[in-house]
């Protein structure tokens, strides 16, 4: 039912009108299943393309004003994020377990989608991690600036 009437959304966004609700709630079910059904599949490690499915999802569930379920992904990105914040403060660079970016590039990869997702992520423990290790001496190479300005940290740590 949804994908017959997928194209008739299109249409009422394209012109600016409110999808009726009728069809945004056929299309609610059906994206926040595929929605979970993507998120289930991710791998245990980060790799960014892997994320790519559900964000597709969303920007469409977000094209048709439609809800998904985002609980799940919202735990998932918080614990994925925390993984690769304790290998970054470490000094971890292995990219064999976070695909084609370092843990400090799979951190990074992490905070995009969760913004694409307009997802808002509960980042006490990443900045605790990541101040903890500023304030002992991680080197403050351009990308850990990044990524503490995307986890809303002070610049002005005490090193």
């Amino acid at each position: 039912m949804y994908r017959d009437s997928r194209g008739t959304m299109t249409l009422f966004h394209r012109a600016g009108l409110p999808i009726p609700g009728e069809l945004r709630a056929t299309a609610e079910l059906v994206l926040g299943r595929r929605f979970e059904e993507a998120l289930a599949r991710l791998p245990a490690e980060v790799d960014e393309r892997a994320y790519r499915e559900a964000v597709a999802i969303a920007d469409e569930a977000r094209a048709f004003e439609c809800k998904l379920p985002i609980d799940g992904a919202r735990r998932q990105l918080e614990a994925a994020l925390s993984k690769q914040l304790r290998r970054v403060v470490t000094g971890d660079t292995d990219v064999e377990h976070t695909g084609a970016a370092t843990p400090l590039g799979a951190a990074l990869a992490l905070c995009d989608v969760a913004d694409r997702l307009a997802l808002a992520l509960d980042l006490e423990r990443p900045q605790e991690l990541l101040y903890e290790a500023l304030r002992d001496g991680l080197q403050r190479t351009p990308a850990v600036l990044d990524l503490a300005d995307r986890l809303r940290l002070s610049r002005k740590i005490p090193s």
